[in-house]
């Protein structure tokens, strides 16, 4: 349990970090020139506190599954897979949706999202392993 909640933590930070470098300060104007048909839909002031409990959410999610899809030694590049799975889990199909039935997203702007959430969750499931450290290989 006390890793769980450890690599709960270090992921959600991780990804707030990284995601508040690539959407709000490195991105910002690339993502804002590719917003859809609705104009004006950022909040002037995002809901820190909301992303925040998203995050963590996210975190226990990918902390839980973690350890039960462990394939190899590589505890680097196996959180960096299940991270870049995880962010095509919930982000392109749940986005490509929204795109289908409304005009507030571009196609451009959700898949170059989909590249910056594929690196923030690739990253978060890093720490993630880290944390773990050697998990032993599930037998097949």
């Amino acid at each position: 349990m006390k890793k769980l909640f450890l690599a709960a933590i270090a992921g959600a930070v991780t990804m707030f970090v990284v995601g508040g470098l690539t959407h709000l300060v490195i991105f910002k104007d690339l993502l804002l020139s590719l917003k859809g048909s609705v104009v004006d839909i950022n909040r002037p002031e995002p809901l820190l506190p909301v992303t925040i409990l998203a995050l963590i959410i996210l975190g226990l999610i990918m902390s839980y599954m973690y350890p039960k899809g462990v394939e190899g030694n590589d505890k680097i590049m196996q959180g960096l897979k299940f991270g870049v799975i995880i962010s095509l889990l919930w982000f392109l199909p749940c986005n490509l949706i929204e795109y289908s039935m409304t005009t507030v997203l571009s196609l451009q702007s959700i898949l170059f999202d989909a590249v910056l959430h594929a690196i923030e969750q690739g990253l978060g499931g890093v720490a993630i392993a880290l944390v773990y450290g050697n998990l032993p290989l599930k037998s097949k």
